[in-house]
């Protein structure tokens, strides 16, 4: 085989050995799957409720509790669980904040086991899915409000007016190229349900397009509060109102992962 990747060289990780179930693929007939997750240790968002410490920086929005891995050693481990049969999952901090070593790894994915990847994503970087759509099978995408202003409430940072149409656009390619997404919204105590039919209305554009629905547990030092309400009962609603498969989730790990009835096969 060809190498198309560069020897050497080293990237910023959280973690690489986490195993995940890729549960909303039953929505779409496909056998929920294990994913290997690749936790890149920098974000351009600081989500003061990261699951990852990811509001806690360093130079270069580099996440503190991150640390230099070989790429030679991921490409082992990546050898190691594919062969295992397992997804190879780019997550975070955020992929967007490594291209070249994105693409690197999908490339060598593809080219050495002939396999395509997953990605978790915060929405930002329509640039990084054109780079890796030919080697995507299915991603996750989070849509965090229903405006700019509360995409910024909820990711502490800066408001990007593009920041809805950022997330739409790779929705888009990714329905075109006939990859499948699984869009992320987490529930808090003020979440609006007004903002959620404006999410819901847009997704219902696209027939690639799961909605997760997360319940948020309190962070120490995060001021949101957590929903009171029965999210389940929300994504039924959400369901049958715009005819799309949502589901949810309620915690990280180990997780009671419920999918809407009427596309729960």
């Amino acid at each position: 085989m060809a190498a198309c990747y560069k020897q050497g060289g080293a990237m910023k990780i959280l973690q690489i050995n986490e195993i995940r179930k890729a549960y909303f693929l039953k929505a779409f007939g496909r056998e929920p799957e294990d994913m290997l997750i690749i936790s890149m240790g920098a974000c351009n968002y600081n989500c003061p409720y990261c699951k990852r410490d990811g509001q806690f920086k360093g130079n270069g929005n580099s996440i503190l509790n991150a640390y230099d891995v070989a790429m030679d050693e991921i490409f082992g481990v990546i050898d190691k669980h594919i062969t295992a049969g397992h997804r190879i999952r780019l997550s975070g901090g955020d992929p967007c904040m490594f291209p070249a070593e994105s693409l690197q790894i999908a490339k060598y994915c593809m080219d050495k086991h002939g396999q395509k990847i997953s990605l978790a994503h915060n929405g930002s970087s329509p640039a990084l899915f054109r780079s890796l759509l030919p080697y995507l099978d299915y991603v996750a995408i989070d849509f965090k409000g229903a405006t700019p202003e509360e995409i910024a409430r909820r990711s502490n940072t800066p408001v990007n007016p593009a920041s809805i149409a950022n997330i739409m656009q790779i929705i888009g390619m990714c329905q075109h190229a006939g990859v499948l997404v699984d869009v992320r919204t987490v529930i808090f105590g003020d979440s609006n349900m007004n903002d959620l039919d404006s999410i819901g209305h847009k997704l219902s554009a696209y027939n690639n397009v799961f909605w997760t629905l997360r319940k948020y547990n309190p962070v120490i030092g995060c001021d949101f509060l957590p929903a009171e309400n029965d999210i389940r009962v929300m994504a039924d609603r959400l369901s049958n109102t715009y005819n799309i498969p949502v589901g949810y989730r309620d915690k990280w790990t180990e997780c009671n992962f419920y999918i809407s009835y009427q596309f729960c096969a």
